[in-house]
């Protein structure tokens, strides 16, 4: 499966200071220049100590016409309708967001089996020995506390 990260997620992974560990998951990662822009500074040399690890997105893989279609028609951010956009191009991708507004419409084109999020890819690094569930539950204690909107879980979900 191809990840295509929208910045809400990398930044919750960024807050709780194991951004890099998401490419620890052995799955392909792509992340699209928009969604570098939105993320800043800070966050794309992160990245950059991983770039063995994903890759940009493919610009001309995506259609103006389905952006525009996401962007202004169904009101979605500009990273999101960039990573929509190019799931809606290749079947084997999957929708990585926090965005409720994303993720619905995301549910609607590509299917819930093609929608994950920050609580997806903590549960597969628990899955995959890259994190206890305890650092798990720490890391998503403290992406809350530091303002990201995530699904309240109990303390034992990891």
């Amino acid at each position: 499966m191809k990840y295509v990260i929208d910045a809400s997620t990398l930044i919750n992974f960024y807050k709780a200071s194991i951004l890099c560990e998401i490419f620890e998951i052995d799955e392909e990662y792509l992340i699209g220049e928009i969604v570098l822009h939105e993320c800043g500074e800070i966050i794309s040399c992160h990245l950059a100590a991983k770039n063995d690890r994903w890759q940009k997105i493919d610009q001309t893989q995506i259609s103006g016409s389905q952006f525009f279609e996401l962007n202004v028609s169904r009101r979605l951010g500009i990273g999101e309708s960039e990573c929509i956009s190019y799931c809606l191009t290749s079947p084997k991708s999957a929708l990585v967001s926090d965005d409720k507004k994303a993720r619905k419409v995301g549910v609607e084109l590509l299917g819930d089996e093609r929608i994950t999020g920050t609580i997806g890819l903590l549960q597969k690094l628990v899955l995959t020995g890259r994190l206890s569930a305890i650092e798990a539950q720490m890391a998503y204690m403290k992406m809350k506390d530091s303002g990201s909107f995530l699904p309240k879980l109990d303390d034992e979900h990891f």
